[in-house]
Parts: structure tokens; sequence; C-alpha cells
């Protein structure tokens, strides 16, 4: 079956300053987004095929007639595919433009050549970095991806590959523009459209930026929301506005709306945050190895990632397995600091922090001897928490285990090595938060 022929046009948008101002008003930029058009291939199938090259028509001018096809004008923010009057379909209109499922999240990768001399390449990888963590804070399924440092020498279009760059000696920026987005979209079918796709998107800021950090993420992180399917908004208290004021940083917005939030759910539906939860803060003898579960959920039960930090304390050799991580604790007295952050597959995340206290512990049996090599004794502890218990025994806390009667004589068992927090519970229960009495009989086994 011959495949219906899809057309190509490349969508860009980008903020412009003024050449000059007077001292009675600030000086503004102006952005407009541009929606390229061009010739329609047609074909005699009703259905395209996304994958072959062969039916694309692609268009590498930046303007038609040297008029913008997307103006600043709409509210709530428009799409970029939304027409404005200025085109017709089905080179606009609904469906609006957007990443299919199997291209999110939308990884872009960056070149630091060109930069302006008072940027360094870290600042700008982390105005990326910024910029990504901040779209990625919306409940949309939709989410951007870092992945760093492009390969090559200098960005391309349709590559492949979403870039985010300075200009160079093309000179795709013209005037006193900041900054621009240049996206690749398709439709199908030709003439009565059921979807429209962003294939690409590159971001190209101005290599004299001036020294502004702030106005610098907040453009990049607008052309992001661009390259995410955005045209621009007439509401000058949103990210997607057009314009920014250098000497007013506070005109350079960081973060989407409300309202841009509900538009960008509205283009990719709901997709929530997760949730992530540490135990509290806890006390361990030095030397003692600890396990650190996570306790993660999805809203829309879908799998998460983990990432482990060690935010301060002596340096210890974290070993994690996804929702769970273990270490051994220095053998110096202090206070060590770990998150855990944990990722959907959009790359929306959550954060949980815990500070564990190495102590000294004066933990001692004062009769009696837990077997290393196997079996049971019972033993006599001179005092102390559980933890203290574990100390003193020389057990490894993930082999160990203990037992004592409750009032009626049943036995209550301690694992120190458990993450089911319910093992314990009759244990916790019996010393009711309380040290344990020096003179306790315990049962305990170290394997």
């Amino acid at each position: 079956m011959t495949p219906a022929a899809l057309a190509r046009a490349v969508a860009t948008a980008w903020r412009r300053l003024p050449t000059s101002a007077g001292r009675g008003g600030r000086p503004l930029a102006a952005a407009i987004a541009v929606l390229l058009v061009g010739v329609m291939a047609l074909a005699t199938s009703g259905r395209g095929h996304a994958d072959d090259g062969a039916n694309w028509v692609r268009i590498d001018s930046f303007q038609v007639n040297d008029t913008p096809v997307e103006q600043s004008t709409a509210y709530p923010v428009p799409y970029v595919s939304d027409c404005d009057g200025t085109d017709s379909p089905p080179r606009c209109g609904p469906p609006p433009a957007q990443w299919s499922i199997a291209k999110r999240p939308v990884q872009f990768c960056t070149f630091v050549q060109n930069r302006p001399g008072w940027l360094s390449d870290a600042q700008f990888r982390d105005s990326v970095r910024q910029a990504a963590s901040t779209w990625n804070k919306v409940e949309a399924a939709i989410g951007v991806s870092y992945v760093g440092d492009c390969q090559g020498t200098r960005w391309e279009r349709r590559n492949g590959v979403n870039e985010i760059a300075f200009d160079d000696e093309r000179n795709v920026l013209t005037g006193a523009t900041l900054g621009l987005t240049e996206s690749s979209i398709a439709w199908a079918p030709p003439t009565n459209p059921t979807i429209r796709r962003i294939d690409e998107a590159d971001i190209i800021i101005e290599s004299s930026f001036a020294n502004v950090p702030t106005c610098l993420t907040s453009t990049i992180t607008h052309e992001m929301g661009h390259a995410l399917g955005f045209g621009h908004s007439s509401n000058p208290a949103d990210l997607m506005y057009a314009s920014v004021d250098l000497s007013h940083p506070e005109t350079c917005h960081l973060a989407p709306t409300d309202s841009e939030k509900e538009r960008l759910q509205g283009l990719y539906g709901v997709d929530q945050l997760p949730t992530a939860e540490l135990p509290p803060d806890f006390a361990v003898p030095v030397g003692f190895q600890v396990n650190l579960p996570v306790n993660a959920t999805d809203p829309e039960g879908q799998q998460l990632t983990f990432v482990w930090e060690q935010l301060s304390g002596t340096s210890v050799e974290m070993n994690s397995f996804g929702a769970l991580m273990s270490f051994q604790a220095p053998n110096l007295a202090g206070i060590l600091q770990f998150r855990v952050t944990a990722f959907d597959p959009y790359l929306h995340s959550a954060s949980a922090t815990v500070s564990v206290t190495g102590y000294l512990s004066q933990g001692k049996l004062t009769y009696g001897e837990v077997p290393h090599e196997g079996g049971f004794a019972l033993v006599i502890f001179g005092g102390g928490n559980s933890l203290d218990l574990v100390y003193a025994s020389g057990c490894p806390p993930q082999s160990a285990t203990f037992w004592t009667t409750d009032a009626v004589g049943r036995f209550v068992i301690y694992l120190p090595g458990t993450t089911v927090a319910v093992v314990n519970a009759a244990w916790d229960a019996k010393w009711g938060g309380e040290p344990i009495p020096a003179g306790t009989p315990i049962l305990g086994r170290c394997r």
C-alpha cells in the first residue's frame, strides 16, 4: 500500500531585545514563535508511515514572506501548532503537535562552544539542568532529560538529536534575538490530520547574551516550553510571555504558572509526582552495618528508579539496590546525612533525606557469648538499646537474630537486618521505646 505523504514544518520561536531604550520606558524584548509551512506532498493512501523518510517534505526557511505564523495574541498560552489567521489547516490547527510516547522524556544535549565570556561551561549546563527540572515538576505525562554534551562540534538541523547551542557563524539569530527554538513537526493524514507530531527541537541561544544569569535560565526554560509544544502567551505573568527586560530580571520568569501547567496537562495528560519517605533520623553504633529502605510509590503504578546521595559526614561506600541502600557506619562518631530521589518514567521526582548518627556504644554482655560459628546461646545483656545489643554480640546485623519473652511467656523476635517494620513490632512494643534494662536474659545467634 502506498503510504500517505506527510509534511514537515519548522517551528521557530525567539525572544528579542530592543536596539535602544528611552529613560521613560523599560526596554522590551519582543518574542515571536513561527510555525513554518511548506508544500504538502499528496499520496493516494489515507495513512502516513511515520518512519518512512521518503514521505516527508522538509522546509528550511525560518519565515513565510517575512510574516510570523504564530503570534503572542492568545490566552491562555496557545499550542505551537495552533492557527492564528496567517495560515490555515492542515498546516496548522488541531490536533495540537506533541511528542510521541516513544520519545518521552524528550532528550536534550548541549554544545558549549561560542558561549558568552562571562558564562562558564558548568554554569551553562547547570542552567539547562534547572530548566529541565522546572518542566519535570509539572504533573504532565511529558518530561525533559538533559543527557550532557552532544557529540560533534556544532548543532545540525534534522539530525534526530535535540540540541541546545549558542549561535555561530551561521547567524541563525537576527537582530537582538535572545533565543530561538526550531522544531520539526509532521502530521497525518495529509488533508485532515488526526495526529500532529513533534520529531525534533533545537534551541539556539544568543552567543553575546548579557551577563544576567536569571534571564539566561529563563530564556532556556522558555525555549524548552516551545520545544514541548507551546506558543506564546499574551499574559506578562506567564513563562511563555514573549518579552523580557534584562535591566529588570524579575521579568525573567523561571517557572510556568498554574495556567501553563494546566495547558501542558491538557496536551499530554496528567501524570502525578511520585512520593518517597525514609525512616526518621536515628543513631547507630560506630562500625554498624546499616540498611536504609525508602518507601516510594507512583500514583500511576509506574516503575520507579532511585538515585542515592550522601550529603554530609565522613564518606562511606554506599551499596544501592533500587529502593534499598546499605553502608557501614565509620569508626568515628558523627552525623551522616543521605538523600534518595525517586524518578518515574517522565523524570517526575520525589526526594527524602535522613540523618544517621554514629556513636560509641557502651553495650556489653555481662554473661555468656553468642557463638559466631552458628548455634544459639543464652546471654545476659548489660543494658542499652537494641542496636547496642547487636554491637555487644559482635554479630553482623544482617544475619543476627535475638529472642526474649513477653508477659505471657511467648517468644518475641528481633531481626536487626530486616527492612520490614512489622517483623520487629512485638519487640519494639515490649520495650516501649525505652532502653532494654540491664540484666535482661536474651537468646541470640549470629547466623
